[in-house]
């Protein structure tokens, strides 16, 4: 296991520990291309043959206009990069779930000073009759009320969760009519900063309810929160699953956020002896490089992976870890309506223990 941490670049002192030395010091030894390139610096420049009545020209160090307008000022976008989620959206399958996710996102939404927008999307109603039966009219009433019933009882523990802890929220009720309820779920999850959803629960399923359409469709990182164990405040101990592709990429710079400052990290690769390595330019110590820039101090941990999977090592490590939050890509693609996964991403999926983000 190495350890990687931002290293020194403040200015170094002089022997008498009273000076500094300048990048420019070059300069002072004789070198001409290091003495040309210090005195090139943009100067003030006085043109005693200008006309006093023309415009002057403009003076981008002391100008006092609005410092957009500067060169190689950030823009609008780029310093929305750096802007921290405001928007949450939390999408909820199951009123049982309620409590669990806010249990996440409650904490986080105080920490990012953002807004919870709650989300249930009413499924369609779907009864299948054998060949030649027709259901009574009655029957699709009664599954009716009963889908608009939970929905209710979702919205209702949804505001008063949020009213009692004080959170800014929003309620945005959804019917599916005829399609497949994931897809207006899909739609809404790409107007926000951040997607909170609960696992499948097998013991309290959920009509029309695929949470890995939301990894796949939305094009927003996903926290995906176990529907089994008890989870709060996320962020302090945080397991990376990294292989340096391009899904593993997003994950880890989407997720950066919700890093504490004081975060614990362990950057983890698995190699199961069929891919081998990965490419040395994103290699792991790349990674951990690149995190301490950012003031994260990274643990490496190299796995070979034995008789368990590389999902079943990367949960393994996680409860070694005792992580609160792991970080991966979601790999997978649909095809003729199938949605097909990577096998860690599958695993994961189906028996994570600990909330995972994922980005695709």
């Amino acid at each position: 296991m190495r350890r990687f941490v931002a290293g020194d670049k403040s200015p170094k002192a002089d022997v008498a520990g009273s000076a500094t030395v300048s990048p420019y010091c070059a300069c002072a030894g004789g070198d001409d291309r290091a003495r040309r390139a210090h005195i090139s610096r943009p100067v003030a420049v006085i043109d005693l043959c200008q006309d006093p009545t023309a415009p002057a020209m403009p003076d981008w160090r002391s100008e006092p206009t609005d410092d957009r307008s500067r060169p190689g000022h950030r823009n609008d976008a780029e310093e929305a990069m750096q802007m921290p989620p405001k928007n949450l959206l939390a999408h909820f399958a199951v009123r049982d779930h309620v409590d669990r996710l806010l249990n996440v996102a409650a904490p986080l939404a105080r920490r990012l000073d953002a807004r919870i927008d709650g989300l249930h999307v009413v499924p369609p109603v779907q009864i299948y009759a054998g060949a030649g039966l027709s259901v009574p009219s009655a029957v699709y009433k009664s599954q009716e009320e009963l889908l608009d019933a939970e929905a209710d009882a979702i919205e209702t523990a949804f505001v008063s969760r949020c009213k009692s802890d004080c959170l800014e929220h929003s309620w945005r009720p959804l019917t599916a009519d005829a399609g497949p309820a994931m897809q207006k779920a899909v739609a809404a999850g790409r107007l926000a900063d951040l997607v909170l959803a609960t696992q499948y629960d097998p013991e309290n399923p959920a009509a029309g309810y695929f949470p890995e359409d939301l990894v796949l469709g939305c094009g927003r990182p996903v926290i995906m929160v176990p529907y089994a164990g008890t989870f709060g405040d996320i962020g302090s101990r945080i397991l990376i699953a990294w292989n340096g592709g391009r899904e593993a990429a997003r994950a880890v710079f989407d997720a950066l956020v919700l890093f504490k400052p004081d975060a614990a990290i362990e950057v983890l690769t698995a190699e199961n002896g069929a891919h081998g390595g990965v490419a040395a330019i994103t290699a792991p110590e790349a990674l951990a490089e690149a995190l301490a820039r950012h003031g994260f101090e990274t643990a490496i941990t190299h796995s070979r992976v034995g008789e368990l999977t590389v999902g079943e090592d990367i949960l393994s490590r996680a409860a070694d870890f005792s992580a609160d939050l792991i970080v991966m890509g979601g790999y997978g693609h649909t095809r003729l309506r199938e949605t097909v996964f990577g096998g860690a991403t599958r695993t994961i999926l189906e028996t994570m223990t600990v909330p995972t983000v994922m980005s695709h």
